[in-house]
């Protein structure tokens, strides 16, 4: 309902200005939240007068579409947490401000004008599509509207619209706005670079045990232990339950000769295949083999390689003509066949290998067969035991007990971060449902029995054991860590340093072109860079950095890679001609209309309220906001 009321609203305008009961008109209505109120006034603007009962129900309004899109109750307090009264009384000022110049400009719309207004009103169709009365007055009853408030509303809108639309209605975009907008997309820069990197300094930075100790003092919060807990837990998945030796040769045979295809391979052959566009030619083709010609000279006179005639190795089930595979598969070796009338043309063809079937005896995939018998069987089987731990777990058993009656293995992890790290900061890779087992792990406490974790067949019961605490490391914990970030910061600042000075001094495209030399560096160039497009290698920070640059302006920046620097020249900056009637042109017009038309509705609202004055009435909107503020909106 709220949807296709706003969706009724044909302008921008209407989008703008529709009330917040109009706005929100819904058969499943609002209660009236603050209760008891007195039907006085809560705001005046200029001549103008806004009623706590109106206050009051967009309020209601409000809280009930915030709490159906939260799918809870909502307190007052907590209505107020997310600014709603405040939103109310916002929207309802502005609508008094525009109110008041309306009455002043004796502005107004007609009976008939405002019936069809209503009528038209798709909000209020009932299921023949016509207008429907009687929904209207359920509408308005639930909430807690009589229909000379609703008209009244629906006529002080229009009135609204009318003055909105004649402020800021159909305004054009500027084609200065638009020619800015059209640059700032569409213009395009190239730059050339040369790449640093640490082998460019002079010597890399070695710290002393002072430098390392201050660097580890004003970063000890990156070093910092995280919290760590220790686990218990019993992975039970097929493999525990599977047990090939218990599969009889008997049922693997059984197996065996079920699926005797799938352990057979059948004969293949490497064809060629000669086609001929009539049966004269290829008579005359077959003739000439058996006149002495050579299958690759016959080749060069067709003008095709044998490439271009290959079909591989291939059964006869892979041939897609059924003539020429009876023809190529009755060939008792290697050779040539006679003309064959195939599909597609008349045809010569030559088998060059001929690979016999083969069968794999039952002695050489029985293990492999048994192993497949006994995963089908375990399938069942994990269930089974899965409900005996069940059992167990429920009856009081410890893990360890558990274990050792269902003949599995109780794992015990030392230390487990939340992130799945050890202590030495290392992944634990081989933790078991890994995601959901960390999640539980924190989500618990010690010594708690917690719900079984299911995957794919595979089930995983665990309990928390220990828990350390977070805490500081001290540089002996992590020497070889602080050491190599040290040397990392230090070598950054340094190439920094290096890269800012070197763009600084240069001057000429011969100095850049000279420095490359110097250095035996190539130059890089990166060509047709825009701002939203991006450019691969570049991040959007260092595309800014290129646009922040004037034409033939030389700067440094860091690419992807932090452990390199790139000095570069802006060597061309262009703008495409801008052209009005362009698509993308009217594609930005079409946006910003939008929004300058808000803008503009905007300041004439902020104008009118600072001329006719705002008054609110404090004392009682703290009263109407206090009392039930904790209570859930029913």
């Amino acid at each position: 309902m709220l949807n296709a009321l706003r969706k009724s609203a044909s302008t921008w305008v209407a989008k703008v200005l529709i009330g917040l009961l109009v706005l929100s008109f819904a058969i499943w209505g609002v209660n009236d939240f603050v209760g008891g109120i007195n039907r006085t006034t809560i705001a005046t603007v200029g001549d103008t007068t806004v009623s706590a009962e109106r206050f009051d129900r967009a309020l209601s309004i409000e809280i009930s579409r915030l709490q159906r899109q939260i799918q809870q109750p909502v307190s007052l307090t907590q209505a107020t947490a997310f600014g709603i009264p405040n939103q109310v009384i916002s929207q309802l000022v502005t609508e008094a401000a525009l109110d008041d110049v309306s009455t002043k400009l004796n502005l107004g719309v007609s009976d008939d004008k405002l019936r069809d207004d209503i009528g038209n009103n798709p909000s209020f169709r009932g299921p023949d599509g016509q207008f429907d009365r009687t929904f209207l007055q359920q509408i308005l009853q639930s909430n807690n509207m009589t229909e000379s408030e609703f008209v009244s509303d629906q006529r002080a809108f229009s009135e609204r619209r009318q003055l909105a639309e004649s402020v800021a209605g159909g305004i054009g975009v500027p084609e200065t706005l638009l020619k800015a907008v059209h640059a700032y997309r569409s213009e395009v820069r190239t730059i050339r670079a040369i790449t640093l990197d640490s082998s460019d300094l002079s010597a890399l930075p070695v710290p002393t045990d002072e430098d390392l100790n201050t660097y580890f003092e004003e970063n000890k919060s990156v070093y910092r232990a995280p919290e760590y807990r220790s686990i218990a837990l019993i992975h039970l998945t097929l493999e525990d339950v599977m047990d090939a030796d218990a599969v009889s040769d008997d049922d693997a045979r059984r197996i065996y000769d079920e699926r005797a295809d799938s352990f057979s391979e059948p004969e293949k052959r490497r064809v060629e295949q000669l086609v001929f566009p009539s049966k004269e030619e290829a008579d005359a083709g077959k003739a000439l083999l058996e006149a002495g010609t050579s299958w690759e000279a016959l080749l060069e006179q067709r003008n095709v390689t044998a490439a271009d005639i290959d079909l591989g190795l291939v059964a006869r089930e892979d041939m897609i003509d059924s003539a020429i595979a009876d023809a190529v598969f009755s060939l008792s070796a290697t050779g040539i066949s006679d003309v064959i009338e195939g599909r597609f043309g008349p045809v010569l063809t030559r088998v060059t290998d001929i690979q016999a079937a083969a069968t794999q005896p039952f002695e050489e995939v029985a293990s492999e067969i048994k192993q497949e018998i006994a995963r089908d069987q375990a399938i069942d089987q994990i269930f089974t035991v899965r409900d005996g731990v069940e059992d167990s777990i429920a009856g009081g058993a410890s893990l360890a007990e558990v274990a050792a009656a269902n003949d599995l293995t109780v794992r015990e992890v030392a230390a487990v971060s939340q992130n799945g790290l050890d202590e030495s900061d290392t992944i634990i890779s081989d933790l078991p449902l890994s995601s959901e087992l960390l999640r539980g792990v924190y989500e618990s406490e010690v010594d708690v029995e917690n719900p079984p974790l299911e995957g794919d067949n595979e089930f995983v019961w665990y309990e928390v054991t220990d828990v350390t605490p977070d805490r500081d490391r001290t540089i002996d914990e992590v020497p070889d860590r602080v050491r190599a970030d040290w040397i990392r910061d230090e070598t950054a600042e340094a190439l920094d340093k290096m890269a800012s000075e070197l763009s600084e001094n240069l001057s000429s495209d011969i100095g850049f072109t000279s420095l490359a030399q110097a250095r035996a560096k190539p130059i890089q160039s990166f060509d047709e860079i825009t701002r939203l497009s991006g450019k691969e290698g570049l991040s959007a920070e260092n595309i800014a950095t290129i646009f922040e640059s004037k034409s033939g302006a030389f700067g440094f920046f860091t690419p992807a890679d932090p452990t390199l620097r790139f000095v570069f020249q802006l060597t061309e900056a262009s703008v495409p001609a801008f052209f009005r009637e362009e698509q993308t042109t009217q594609q930005i017009a079409q946006a910003a209309r939008p929004a300058l038309e808000n803008e503009l509705l905007t300041q004439y609202v902020s104008e009118l309220q600072t001329n006719l004055g705002v008054s609110l009435n404090q004392p009682l909107l703290t009263q109407m906001l206090a009392g039930t503020a904790d209570q859930p909106y029913q």
